[in-house]
């Protein structure tokens, strides 16, 4: 008789504890968003002895869980310690601050998640610490307090350990492609209607507008930043004598000055002009960062930035999938605007391609659309290593048209829906592979 093959062993993650809060109610948070997030997980376990370990593994497999915890403060025998770390398929280590070790750190283990706590005061000055490890604010007493009664910004943290413990974290790339970039607001409105949650943000040229947006204040910061089309027409013609009118629209608009002060983690990436390498923005100024990635060549000034001049990446990577992988996404969602070449409209002769001419303005869209066509090869290629890519036709609109917002919104969310169902599927798949292998 066929009985199917033997569930797999849950998979031991490891609670350390090495600040003043209790141990045991950190656990319990954690076991909570993790059971939101995987499923299935066994109650916590005190580490006290290898026997422990033992024990936990073994409630865990009686009560078929994907995952066990088990939980310490980080004053535990050396050896012990050494050997958990042997079992562990991963740990949350929780310190007052980022400059703590892991003290029992091994080769096989593969994730070390670094969670910095601190109180509600205490928060702002923990935002610089969010480019190496979790911030995590909260309140000075936890005991008897859940989960779904910490305040929004720490359940969304420990929602994104728990993610990032059962292999399910979401990276979005968002491409360049001036004023087409507008699709990717409908990207990642959809995301949020199809609750794929987002855990990392990297964005090149207009994508690095939308992302920083997003990246601050979420739904909100994309109405927002449809609502400043004209005002973002303005500062993109602008900057074609300097880039310096990008960041002062940012500086109106998004209340966070430096990347790492943003409330979910983004990035920008840019090219060096003097060497041809790509740089990767991933703290310090956001207005900085942001300029260096829209940095057309030929089109836009290039800024000066640390004795440094920088490119728009799509001159050497217009989707930038590999930084999502780079950065331990497990599911890299990316989003292509460029349209493939075709004939347009705006070359016709007449009395309007007449004027267009005399303006320059026909030599500087052409200028363009070459640019993101040379890019477009590249890009398409890096998008293809993407878990779920949306490209949405919007050869009808040109690069400037960045006072048809709404209209580009809408003919991308006509293409929306077959790509979303897939993506859907595909995402609740890993969830699935997730919770069956750990």
């Amino acid at each position: 008789m066929f009985h199917g093959s033997p569930r797999p062993d849950p998979e031991l993650v490891w609670l350390v504890n090495d600040t003043a809060y209790p141990t045991d109610e950190l656990a319990g948070l954690v076991v909570d968003a993790l059971r939101e997030v995987v499923g299935n997980v066994a109650a916590p376990h005190r580490l006290q002895a290898a026997s422990g370990v033992r024990e936990a593994l073994q409630a865990g497999r009686s009560e078929q869980a994907e995952y066990v915890l088990c939980f310490s403060k980080a004053a535990l025998d050396g050896r012990l310690g050494r050997e958990v770390a042997e079992l562990a398929g991963g740990v949350v280590y929780v310190t007052g601050n980022a400059a703590a070790s892991f003290p029992y750190r091994n080769d096989s283990l593969q994730r070390i998640h670094h969670v910095v706590v601190g109180t509600p005061d205490e928060s702002p000055e923990l935002h610089h610490l969010r480019r190496y490890a979790f911030v995590l604010s909260l309140p000075l007493e936890l005991r008897g307090l859940t989960l779904d009664a910490l305040p929004d910004d720490a359940r969304r943290t420990l929602r994104r350990v728990a993610r990032a413990v059962g292999h399910q974290r979401v990276g979005v790339a968002l491409g360049g492609g001036a004023a087409w970039g507008y699709a990717h607001i409908v990207l990642l409105r959809a995301l949020e209607r199809a609750q794929i949650p987002v855990d990392m943000l990297v964005g090149v040229s207009v994508g690095s507008v939308v992302g920083a947006f997003y990246a601050s204040q979420g739904l909100s910061g994309l109405d927002r930043l449809v609502d400043a089309k004209l005002e973002l027409a303005a500062a993109a013609l602008a900057a074609i004598g300097t880039t310096s009118s990008v960041g002062l629209f940012l500086r109106r608009h998004i209340p966070e000055t430096r990347l790492e002060e943003l409330p979910l983690p983004f990035a920008t990436v840019a090219v060096e002009a003097r060497t041809g390498r790509e740089k990767v923005f991933r703290y310090g100024s956001l207005s900085t960062a942001v300029r260096a990635s829209c940095s057309l060549p030929g089109v836009f000034g290039r800024p000066l930035l640390g004795g440094d001049r920088y490119l728009d990446a799509c001159v050497r990577n217009n989707v930038p999938v590999s930084y999502c992988a780079d950065a331990d996404a497990d599911f890299v969602i990316a989003c292509d605007v460029v349209p493939a070449p075709r004939p347009s409209g705006d070359m016709r002769p007449g009395l309007k391609s007449f004027v267009l001419d005399v303006l320059q303005i026909n030599r500087l869209t052409d200028t363009v659309r070459s640019l993101y066509w040379l890019a477009s090869d590249s890009g398409r290629q890096q998008a293809d290593f993407a878990d779920a890519l949306f490209a949405p036709d919007l050869a009808e609109f040109l690069p400037w048209d960045f006072h048809r917002a709404d209209a580009i919104i809408e003919r991308a969310e006509e293409q929306l829906d077959p790509w979303l169902v897939d993506t859907q599927a595909r995402y609740h798949a890993l969830a699935r592979a997730g919770r069956m292998h750990g």
